[in-house]
């Protein structure tokens, strides 16, 4: 049996995919006891999700991770073992915005700047003023969104690298490769390739893309080169050191708002400095051939009343070159009617218009830049989503930052150069849990066919035609918690019961010899002396125990609601269970009851079987509960039919109900018929039937199989009040059949 396990595990092992192994309940299970040993401090059951659709990387909502199979870092990788180091590292991400990020200041922060202003407040430049005077602040939004990100990326990410150096070694591997997608190359190489190709390096797109790999990957790109970009760098570079590095939320925030306003600044001034480049730009006329040759270049410009000089003088705001030039427009003082308040008007008007414009050219201007840094925050962007609904945990060191010598020295660590990866860890171990919970799963559906095949079955030999829905249903968080609250002191009782059948079954294994016998097939030679006459022996030989299988059905009609019935039953079908799983006794779990309406339908659900091959058995138990009516008489009679076809040569029925037969046309009359006729049916086929009578419900369930009927016709009944002493009595039933 061993070999032929092992044959179906490598054969799945070879047909699964990526997807299915990262996707599989092993790999869920595995990856949240990483989130739990990272989120230790958080005191919260953290989930996971893997899907595979969209272009998303992760997202998390403080409760949930969810990390996408369909994204380029990951789809990327050759390798199973490479892919599972990006999703551990894209786990540790998220880990890190959960224990780390304050969602609530960040969103403080965006609705700030969105009405014109900066949160937390800091003394900001000339420049953001103006713009915010201008209701521009909506427009900033995006580079304020990415210069944050990258901040608080490189801050947690450090944090976690530290908390789980291990793991960590994954969230580098991602680093790297979000480092690499960038693509950001160094400033001396920019200016190189702009030289050779004879044109201007984009200064805006440089400054930021320098500050945006410092932030989140501590890489300085400046090089030797020393201009006043660079020298503008590294007056930012304290800034950002001092954000990343501090565990205080609202520092980091008064960093980036200070980085920020040295960046609108920058980029204000480079929008003029290309507007000045723009003007001493010679402008094209449109003149006829004879135009240009009647006209001495020498001359141009050169004529005081040149329509091109006025022009530039206006837009230029600059004064004419001598006092002999006569521009009226200009000059109100010099009008021939002395009428200076008309020519004043008209120049106020003028001065106006000339700085509307000016302000609507520049708004236009900086919206363009703006719109073109938007392939750079696409790609420093965190490509993740995060809705944090708690706020994160505040420690007594936020007020402080991180002790020197603790924190990874930077360009070291995190050197997109350093081909060093994680050690090689091993996934054959997770590879076979995901492969025997894809032959568990496979085994499942086999067992739900077999009972479907066995309700067939059933009605063929039945008056009530009713059809049956079969299930094999998967533990929730409720009989999760149930279990892990009760199976302890459960166990107990099932081991003390195993422990009174051992000796016995040893003994009989094993084998003995009887000494002392007055007859026997033996002489005693060593007893010849006895005067007695006791001197023969006899050897028992060694019996094997004989095959057994144990079914347990468990009444969920709406009935067991009262009192302590439900919990009652499910502890004494645990412990059954458990008594049998220690005894190598293949043992079933049923539950029953009819669907809501029209009660058409007798549902039968299957909580542990014998074929099943995964480990939730014992959890699945504690899904048993109180639904709507039953009709007992279809259920003994297919948990019967299952065991009659078993191979076992002593079959067992526990039946564990309060005795109340109730549905549509199924009363207590027609009930009670209808168990007795099962029950008379199957014993003839050599299945003993037991039932228990719980709670207060004894004098019920005994009338329902045991009165009125002839002994050998009628199951044996148990009278327990307590029902942790019904598995000790079952044991002994067992202990007579077994010897």
């Amino acid at each position: 049996m061993a070999k032929v396990l092992r044959r179906l595990l490598n054969e799945t092992k070879d047909k699964m995919t990526d997807e299915e192994f990262f996707t599989t309940k092993v790999m869920k299970q595995h990856f949240e006891r990483i989130i739990e040993g990272v989120c230790k401090t958080f005191k919260r059951y953290i989930r996971i999700q893997i899907i595979n659709e969209g272009s998303s990387v992760a997202c998390t909502n403080g409760d949930m991770i969810t990390v996408n199979l369909n994204n380029d870092w990951i789809k990327e990788q050759p390798t199973r073992i490479e892919k599972y180091y990006v999703i551990v590292g894209i786990i540790l991400h998220e880990c890190g915005h959960i224990l780390y990020t304050d969602f609530k200041l960040m969103e403080k922060c965006f609705d700030a700047l969105e009405h014109n202003r900066l949160f937390p407040i800091i003394d900001y430049s000339e420049t953001l003023a103006e713009c915010f005077d201008e209701n521009m602040g909506r427009r900033f939004l995006k580079v304020y969104q990415t210069l944050d990100n990258c901040v608080e990326d490189g801050h947690i990410e450090k944090r976690v690298i530290r908390h789980v150096p291990g793991y960590g070694e994954c969230l580098l591997k991602v680093r790297k490769l979000h480092l690499a997608q960038a693509g950001i190359q160094t400033y001396e190489t920019q200016l190189q390739k702009a030289e050779e190709a004879g044109r201007d390096i984009d200064r805006i797109g440089t400054i930021i893309g320098l500050v945006l790999i410092y932030a989140k990957f501590g890489v300085d790109n400046a090089g030797d080169v020393s201009d006043d970009l660079t020298k503008l760098f590294y007056r930012m570079t304290p800034h950002i050191d001092a954000a990343v590095n501090t565990n205080n939320a609202a520092s980091r925030k008064k960093e980036v708002n200070i980085i920020f306003d040295m960046l609108i600044d920058f980029i204000s001034d480079e929008i003029e400095r290309l507007k000045e480049k723009e003007k001493e730009k010679p402008e094209p006329k449109d003149e006829s051939p004879e135009e240009k040759e009647d006209e001495d270049p020498s001359e141009k410009g050169d004529e005081p009343g040149s329509e091109d000089e006025d022009e530039e003088s206006s837009e230029e705001g600059c004064e004419p070159d001598s006092e002999d030039e006569t521009d009226e427009s200009a000059s109100p003082s010099l009008s021939e009617d002395g009428d200076d308040s008309e020519d004043e008007d008209a120049s106020s008007e003028e001065t106006e218009s000339e700085s509307k414009m000016s302000k609507e050219e520049k708004a236009k201007a900086l919206e363009e830049v703006l719109s073109s840094l938007g392939d750079i925050c696409d790609e420093m962007s965190d490509k993740t989503e995060h809705s944090d609904t708690l706020a994160s945990p505040v420690s007594e060191e936020d007020d402080v930052s991180e002790a020197e010598g603790t924190t990874p020295e930077e360009g070291s660590d995190f050197d997109p150069k350093n081909e060093e990866g994680p050690e090689e860890w091993d996934l054959s171990y997770l590879e076979d849990c995901a492969a025997e919970e894809e032959i568990a799963i496979a085994t499942k559906k086999q067992i739900v066919k077999a009972m479907t095949r066995n309700a067939d079955d059933t009605r063929k030999g039945r008056t009530d035609k009713f059809p049956s829905i079969q299930q094999y249903v998967e533990p929730d968080d409720e009989a999760i918690e149930m279990f892990d609250k009760e199976h302890e002191e459960l166990d107990r009782i099932a081991r003390r019961v195993k422990k009174n059948l051992d000796k016995v079954i040893k003994e009989r294994q094993k084998g003995d010899r009887l000494n002392g016998l007055y007859t026997g097939k033996q002489l005693d030679s060593a007893h010849t002396y006895r005067k007695d006459k006791r001197i023969f022996a006899n050897k028992i030989l060694p019996e094997d125990v004989p095959d057994m299988e144990v079914c347990v059905l468990v009444d969920c009609s709406g009935s067991m609601c009262c009192g302590s019935r439900m919990d009652q039953s499910r502890k004494c079908a645990y412990i059954t269970w458990k008594f049998c799983q220690f005894m190598d006794i293949p043992c079933s779990v049923y539950g029953h009851t009819t669907d809501a309406y029209p009660e058409k339908h007798v549902v039968m659900t299957c909580v542990a079987h014998p074929d099943n091959l995964d480990k939730d058995d014992e959890k699945r138990i504690f899904m048993l509960r109180p639904e709507y009516d039953n009709r007992d008489g279809w259920a003994v009679n297919f948990c019967a039919e299952a065991l009659s076809k078993s191979s076992a040569t002593s079959k067992m029925l526990l039946i564990i109900s309060d005795g109340l037969p109730a549905a549509v046309g199924y009363g207590d009359a027609l009930g009670k018929r209808d168990c007795q006729e099962v029950v008379k049916r199957y014993k003839k086929k050599g299945i003993s039937v037991i039932t228990a009578g719980i709670d207060d419900c004894a004098r019920d369930i005994k009338s329902l199989y045991v009165d009125g009927i002839a002994p050998k016709d009628a199951a044996m009944f148990l009278d327990y009040s307590d029902m942790t002493q019904l598995p000790r009595a079952f044991a002994t039933i067992i202990k007579k059949e077994l010897l």
